[in-house]
């Protein structure tokens, strides 16, 4: 089976000649590699900052590799959510070291959730969609390998960032959100380093 991200943006049917439907494993590897490169120009050397953002682009859309989510963009008039997937792949996979992360993907389409407080936080929704995201382990690595290094043995350690979580997550939640717009709209990055001198 085929898994899209989007449709084609001229309403063209997924097996119309011309028509521009994108895979789903070729967004999450360009998202993931566009966020990369907006962290790598905010903040030149700290690499374990590209490492997140990276990681945060290749499960945002994780969701979408859902039943639900294949039906709906092939045309049928159902609602699915997708970003929760991806966060609870984030929150657990990773280690309750990577709340940030899970943060950034949760509020990638609606604004950053917060962490508890009732049944729209963060906590709750993992919690609901966890069994549900991680159904979807097999099928999605079988299509996106890259994904093995956010599951795998070999996943990244992630540090604990304390005092400075507020500002870690908004900025991986704006390195995702432009890295996203920009594939989703066929752009490329043109960002420069951010140089704090200068300004």
């Amino acid at each position: 089976m085929k898994y899209w991200a989007h449709s084609d943006p001229d309403g063209r049917l997924e097996g119309d000649a011309g028509s521009r439907w994108q895979p789903l494993s070729e967004h999450l590897r360009q998202v993931g590699g566009l966020a990369r490169s907006l962290a790598e120009g905010a903040a030149p050397g700290y690499v374990h900052f590209h490492d997140l953002a990276e990681l945060a682009g290749l499960l945002h859309d994780f969701g979408k590799y859902s039943a639900c989510f294949q039906q709906m963009i092939r045309g049928e008039r159902i609602r699915c959510q997708h970003a929760i997937h991806g966060a609870a792949i984030a929150w657990d996979a990773l280690g309750l070291a990577a709340p940030h992360i899970s943060h950034a993907i949760a509020g990638h389409h609606s604004g950053l959730p917060d962490r508890d407080g009732g049944e729209r936080s963060l906590r709750p929704r993992v919690k609901e969609f966890r069994e549900a995201a991680f159904s979807l382990l097999e099928t999605a690595v079988g299509d996106c390998p890259e994904l093995r290094t956010v599951v795998g043995a070999d996943r990244p350690q992630i540090e604990r960032v304390g005092s400075r979580f507020d500002l870690l997550t908004r900025m991986l939640a704006s390195c995702l959100v432009d890295a996203d717009r920009l594939d989703t709209g066929g752009n490329i990055n043109r960002q420069h380093p951010l140089d704090a001198a200068s300004t």
